[in-house]
């Protein structure tokens, strides 16, 4: 996996980034993943020096 910077805006001189997460495809078939499909992430900080970022689809259920 890769992780990027990418300019999303610029205003004036002012470069306003996002970073993109550069997932294999063989990866993305494995997971059942389609485009489009809403993702959620959350952090998890287990061992405090080195957190964790966990991505799934995100949930249909509704609480």
């Amino acid at each position: 996996m890769k992780l990027q910077r990418q300019t999303a805006v610029r205003i004036g001189k002012k470069r306003y980034p996002k970073w993109v997460v550069i997932i294999p495809p063989k990866q993305i078939e494995a997971l059942g993943w389609k485009k489009g499909e809403c993702l959620e992430c959350d952090i998890i900080k287990s061992n405090p020096d080195n957190p964790e970022l966990v991505i799934r689809k995100e949930s249909t259920e509704k609480t």
